[in-house]
């Protein structure tokens, strides 16, 4: 068995159990939040961006990427990932010194249920490249949210 092969499977374990550990507990999400001012939407994109990096490496481990010409898994594009990661949460940090500034918790709640929703549709488009069927209704209420998000962000 490849490598990659095993990194992806144990990644998944691993992202099965956050899960599990996650939904439910309460208690665990509150004592984060209080320790390191993490709340339930901040904590909803860091796993959305698990699995999103997740999906991405099974559909590359599949052949089934289409960010490269062959499919394949490639360091560069997992780095380039990576990287718009990190720069998605330098935007959130923005959006909360901008909060501290304003008294007011609306402009980061935006912000970070933008990004929830984008990487909700990296997760789907994963799957769908993957070979998953995605239902058809998931698709319209993530996109009804979106359009929310985007008309709120107007006004």
């Amino acid at each position: 068995m490849k490598l990659s092969t095993v990194l992806i499977v144990i990644l998944s374990i691993i992202a099965g159990f956050a899960l599990i550990i996650f939904n439910g507990t309460s208690d665990i999400i509150e004592k984060i939040s209080g320790t390191i001012l993490l709340d339930g939407m901040l904590i909803s994109l860091l796993i959305m961006m698990c699995l999103d990096i997740l999906t991405g490496l099974i559909t590359a481990q599949m052949g089934r990427s289409p960010n490269t010409d062959d499919g394949k898994f490639s360091k560069k594009v997992f780095v380039k990932g990576l990287v718009s990661k990190g720069m998605i949460l330098i935007v959130i940090s923005l959006a909360i010194i901008v909060n501290f500034a304003v008294h007011n918790n609306m402009i980061r709640d935006i912000v970070t249920l933008f990004y929830i929703l984008e990487e909700g549709f990296s997760i789907l488009e994963n799957c769908t490249y993957a070979g998953v069927p995605i239902p058809n209704r998931l698709k319209k209420i993530l996109s009804a949210l979106e359009e929310d998000i985007e008309k709120s962000e107007d006004t």
